[in-house]
């Protein structure tokens, strides 16, 4: 709607330009008005403002592309946020999965000093479970 009022606006708004030229030159004494050069003036004002029109769109259709443009950044940026998000967590549950593999560690150390192998095996086993279950060992980020 916007567009097609403008398509209507500019055409008389030119129209009464070249009418206020005609009666601003006959009040400036011409007696007569050279009504040749009316069309010329009015094929001017056309070829101006079609123009500013011209500039106009090219400028909104660049604004539009770097708006595009910027959206994808964005988006890129988000995903590549939230990747490192995940890296830093799973650091973080090396490094707790670190601390609780030394203790482990000297707990079945310990359990064998004891002789106490059944428990030492068993502490072993869901340390592998833990290692095999844990998302921090997997793969996939």
């Amino acid at each position: 709607m916007k567009k097609k009022l403008w398509n209507i606006f500019i055409p008389v708004i030119q129209g009464i330009m070249v009418i206020l030229i005609g009666i601003s030159a006959y009040n400036a004494g011409y007696k007569t008005v050279d009504w040749r050069f009316i069309p010329m003036i009015f094929i001017l004002n056309f070829v101006i403002v079609d123009l500013m029109l011209y500039r106009y769109s090219a400028k909104k259709g660049e604004w539009k592309r770097r708006q595009l443009e910027n959206e994808a950044f964005r988006a890129e940026l988000e995903e590549q946020i939230a990747h490192y998000d995940r890296i830093i967590d799973r650091l973080d549950a090396m490094s707790k999965f670190r601390h609780d593999f030394g203790n482990y560690m000297q707990t079945v150390y310990g359990l064998i000093d004891r002789r106490a192998y059944t428990e030492a095996e068993d502490m072993l086993r869901v340390l592998s479970e833990k290692i095999k279950n844990d998302r921090a060992f997997t793969t996939e980020i």
